[in-house]
């Protein structure tokens, strides 16, 4: 248990970023109005998370009922897709590519969760699995909602003397450096 819990930590830290840094990214990126851009991106995160949600029970019962070793499996095939959706997000060169991107990205993000909290608790004894799932969600909020964010917009400041209003949208990529570590640490 207690070496497991490193990688569903990762794969949650780069999903946060998109939320506060996410809606600046079309009007910086494009020339459209933060209006716009709104009613363009608003529904695709929760469309996307939840046929990406009702997906996943289904896949992974009929995954790991063939063979066990898909709890870890499919949840890393799934980051290393979401890592390169949002990696297509953050380099999209047109408005629709980004909405296509945006949509892939949530869909993939909406099928990690469930199965990584299963998989995290799939390796604790069951007298543990609260103690897992606490230290999981803690660990994630402290790194997703706490640290993401904050190096993000620092890694974006850092970057905006050489890239200008395009900083955000190279600093993003730390999102998806950081699910291909968490990839790597599902497969080992």
């Amino acid at each position: 248990f207690w070496l497991f819990p490193p990688a569903p930590c990762r794969v949650v830290m780069p999903i946060f970023p998109l939320t506060p840094w996410g809606p600046p990214l079309p009007p910086r990126t494009f020339t459209v109005s933060t209006r716009d851009a709104w009613l363009a991106t608003a529904p695709s995160p929760r469309l996307g998370g939840t046929a990406g949600a009702r997906q996943a029970g289904p896949t992974m019962n009929r995954l790991s009922a063939m063979d066990m070793r898909w709890t870890v499996w499919a949840p890393a095939l799934r980051a290393a897709a979401y890592a390169f959706s949002m990696a297509g997000l953050c380099l999209a060169r047109t408005e629709r590519a980004m909405l296509i991107s945006l949509c892939a990205t949530a869909v993939c993000a909406g099928f990690l969760m469930g199965p990584v909290l299963a998989a995290n608790l799939s390796v604790a004894k069951a007298e543990m699995r609260g103690v897992a799932a606490a230290f999981n969600f803690t660990i994630s909020s402290l790194l997703g909602i706490g640290l993401a964010p904050l190096v993000v917009g620092a890694a974006s400041d850092l970057l905006s003397s050489q890239f200008g209003t395009m900083s955000l949208r190279y600093a993003l990529l730390l999102g998806p450096l950081a699910l291909l570590c968490a990839v790597v640490m599902l497969l080992q």
